[in-house]
């Protein structure tokens, strides 16, 4: 579910963790540390025009989370409930290289 989506350049909380989810995949391994944020499972896929990318993620606890991907950009997505939540965003560099809470 598309909640609440924002680009921007700015930096992600102290609490960031590092990881390289890569475009096109199945399944981006979680290290522990992810799972400790909250999410479970995410997955990168093409996304549905406008978007060129599309992150799937599954939560287990936490109210939003901020992912960052290559080229710098920022996104957040709020998760007011646990389950899966995805965005949607254009990238010249998809992978994704950062999460946090």
């Amino acid at each position: 579910m598309l909640l609440d989506v924002v680009k921007s350049n700015t930096p992600i909380s102290d609490d960031t963790v590092d990881v390289h989810w890569v475009y096109p995949s199945v399944h981006n391994p979680t290290s522990s540390a992810v799972r400790d944020l909250g999410i479970s499972r995410a997955e990168l896929s093409t996304g549905i025009a406008p978007y060129s990318y599309k992150l799937d993620f599954w939560n287990t606890k936490g109210w939003g989370f901020y992912f960052r991907d290559a080229s710098g950009d920022t996104y957040h997505c709020s998760t007011i409930r646990n389950g899966h939540h995805f965005i949607q965003y254009n990238s010249d560099h998809p992978t994704i290289v950062a999460v946090s809470n």
